[in-house]
């Protein structure tokens, strides 16, 4: 057997590569892109691998390659979300690409839902709005709520009353801001005449100037809205080819009567209809520039004023949040234009807003009047104001006055009214109401409102304390005076005194039911008489009334009696005299002596004279002794009277054995005090029954103190 040969090495073709696995999503799809990874194949046919593909069928199957490479995963963007997608791979060698693997299908991550359609309103009353709309798509993931959003836009609830202006001749008009909207309008007509001629009519104001300076601001205003117009015009003869006669409409000012002008119509041909539009576009440009000249808010029509003005950018509130797919919008205003707007949300987030709905709701009734007040009133008639309430879209026309016995209709929309015919001092309930086309607001609350009373009658008047150099004086009732009648409309007092020369003086003017005349002579009549008033005038003058002030009592003896000479049984004593005036009757004295111990006080002497001897006293007791003045004017009356007593004196008779206080002198040898009344004897004594009363309580209180203390520690244990 012979050797082998040389080894020979064959090589056959390499073939595609083998199936791959099926790629696998790597991490959590997401609602617009998604991680593919895939591994190698079993086999490479022979070759290395040099890429892999990846094809996606779409929804729609529609299968296109989004990725082709060497590495074994990739991101695929550019989905729609919640969409399910089909994935299959394949790898490519030198020879070509091998079979398809198995496919995968994946659902892409939830999104938010699709932006819904603008929502449908319909304004079921002036308040009052119902809202639906469809569901959008919800991109894989149920729609969980919706959100709606509100906007005003305008409003028309607080129109002012209309104005008459009154055009200078029948055949020249004036022009306001309100005609743009109306000219706006005509240019939409087909009935446009190009072969009319209209003569260009000024701006006028027809608002009354109060000042020169306001009549040069409008002349200023009018030219600089001429030279506007006018660069216009003339930019647009030079851009149009029409022909000389087909001259700018004019835009016209409403006349009070607003005379309408009627226009003849013809047929236009192709390249008549070019002109009208480039005219009509002309036409547009230029009552827009007008628009934008601040100057011209001056020029102010009614009804333009009446809308609220309106912020630059919209302000939306949200009014409704949830799942359901309609809402009733309540507590609206009437006459207000609002904007509507609705997004649907779920787990993946808000959707776009919709297309905004906008929506008027219709007039309404006026508000309730508010702040009914009073501005004037007389006994039979009452003077009255409010406030004028919001219209709700339609212009006041008048209002209803209700006085409670009847209903009284305004002839115009003015805040004021004088009812008459009412009765003098009578509270009336008055409430209003206003009233539009649409019918009757509400009534106002109610308001006690009365007339004024007639001219007051002359109080009583009668003295209620005399004096010898004052009389307090009383009239009228003071219950009287704290009435609803008095309150709102209070009664003045005047009080007269007659003076020496038989004329009478006011001594008093106000409300007060009393007045004290001061600085007069004792026993003098005096002479008054009174009169009341309010705001329906002075009353008349009542009698004339006397009244008489009462004699003066005479000083008080100032300085204590000086008691000498004290024996077992007397003692003699002395005080100042006072002073006496010839002709005021007689000044007689009084000696009161109280005994210490019994504490009963008697009168010991009564006369003239300035010192007295007083016997029958008990030896070696103690007592006091005052003094007081007595004033008789009039001898034959007998009338007395006493003034003040002294301060004290205080002494101690001699005992029988002769022994006593007193030395040599005689004079009492005690302890001297000064008080305000002068200067008293007084000796040192014992406590007396009040200071051991003070001892006594304090004495219970701090036994109770420690009781209290014991209980507590006794408790705390």
């Amino acid at each position: 057997m012979t050797d082998y040969s040389e080894v020979c090495h064959i090589c056959t073709e390499p073939v595609a590569p083998g199936q791959c696995a099926p790629p696998r999503p790597h991490g959590k799809p997401k609602a617009n892109s998604l991680h593919l990874k895939w591994g190698w194949p079993e086999s490479d046919g022979g070759s290395p691998v040099t890429e892999f593909e990846i094809d996606m069928t779409s929804p729609d199957n529609k299968t296109k390659a989004v990725y082709r490479g060497r590495e074994t995963e990739c991101v695929v963007a550019s989905l729609l979300p919640g969409r399910p997608y089909l994935f299959q791979v394949r790898a490519f060698n030198r020879v070509g690409p091998g079979p398809w693997s198995d496919s995968l299908e994946v659902v892409s991550g939830a999104g938010a839902p699709d932006g819904p359609m603008a929502p449908h309103a319909q304004c079921r009353s002036p308040t009052t709005a119902l809202l639906e709309w469809n569901e959008p798509s919800f991109n894989g993931a149920m729609v969980t709520e919706y959100r709606l959003q509100l906007a005003i836009v305008s409003s028309r609830k607080c129109l002012s009353p209309p104005t008459i202006t009154c055009s200078q001749s029948s055949s020249s008009t004036s022009s306001s801001v309100a005609d743009l909207d109306e000219d706006l309008d005509d240019l939409d007509d087909d009935d446009l005449d190009e072969d009319d001629d209209i003569e260009e009519d000024d701006f006028e104001h027809q608002e009354s100037l109060d000042s020169e300076e306001d009549l040069e601001l409008a002349a200023s205003k009018k030219r600089v809205v001429k030279r506007k117009r006018k660069s216009v015009r003339n930019e647009n003869d030079s851009n149009s080819d029409s022909d000389d006669d087909d001259e700018e409409p004019a835009v016209h000012r409403r006349h009070a009567g607003r005379e309408a002008s009627s226009e003849k119509t013809r047929e236009t041909t192709a390249d008549d209809h070019e002109t009208e539009i480039q005219i009509k576009s002309t036409k547009l440009n230029e009552l827009k520039n007008v628009e934008d000249l601040e100057d011209l808010e001056d020029l102010e029509d009614d009804e333009l004023l009446d809308d609220d003005e309106l912020p630059k950018e919209l302000l939306f509130t949200n009014i409704f949040t949830g799942p359901s797919r309609s809402f009733e919008a309540r507590s609206l205003e009437p006459a207000t234009t609002y904007q509507f707007r609705v997004c649907a949300v779920n787990s993946a987030g808000a959707s776009d807003w919709s297309e905004i709905t906008e929506a008027s709701t219709p007039p309404a009734a006026p508000t309730a009047v508010s702040g009914l007040h009073l501005k004037d009133s007389s006994a039979t008639s009452l003077t009255l104001g409010w406030t004028r309430p919001q219209s709700n879209g339609e212009h006041i026309t008048h209002y209803n006055i209700d006085t409670g016995s009847s209903v009284i209709s305004t002839e115009g929309p003015d805040t004021y009214f004088h009812v008459e015919s009412l009765k003098p001092d009578t509270i009336y309930s008055i409430r209003v109401q206003a009233v539009n086309s649409v019918g009757c607001g509400a009534f106002s609350s109610n308001a006690r409102l009365s007339t004024r009373p007639l001219p007051p009658a002359p109080p009583r008047c009668e003295c209620v304390n005399a004096n010898h150099n004052s009389l307090k004086l009383k009239w009228g009732d003071s219950k009287a005076s704290n009435s609803l009648t008095s309150l709102t409309d209070p009664c003045q007092y005047t009080l007269e005194m007659e003076n020496s020369r038989n004329q009478f003086q006011v001594v008093y003017t106000g409300t007060s039911v009393s007045h004290k005349i001061s600085k007069l002579v004792e026993n003098k009549v005096y002479r008054f008489r009174m009169c009341a008033s309010n705001t329906a005038g002075f009353g008349p003058y009542s009698q004339v009334y006397e009244f008489r002030t009462a004699y003066a009592n005479p000083h008080p003896v100032k300085a204590a009696p000086k008691v000498s000479s004290i024996t077992e049984d007397g003692c003699l004593v002395e005080w100042t005299p006072l002073k006496h005036i010839q002709g005021q009757g007689d000044l007689h004295y009084r000696v009161s002596l109280t005994k210490l111990k019994d504490n009963e006080a008697k009168i010991i002497y009564s006369g003239s004279d300035v010192q007295f001897r007083g016997s029958s006293l008990e030896p070696k007791t103690e007592y006091t002794i005052r003094v007081c003045g007595v004033r008789i004017p009039n001898p034959s009356t007998g009338t007395e009277l006493a003034g003040p007593y002294s301060p004290p004196a205080i002494f101690t008779t001699l005992s029988n054995d002769g022994s006593g206080p007193s030395t040599g002198s005689g004079i009492i040898s005690s302890k001297r005090v000064t008080t305000s009344g002068g200067i008293v004897t007084k000796r040192d004594n014992g406590w007396s029954d009040k200071q051991w009363a003070f001892v006594l309580v304090v004495g219970f209180t701090l036994f109770a103190l420690f009781i209290a203390l014991i209980l507590q520690l006794f408790i705390e244990r």
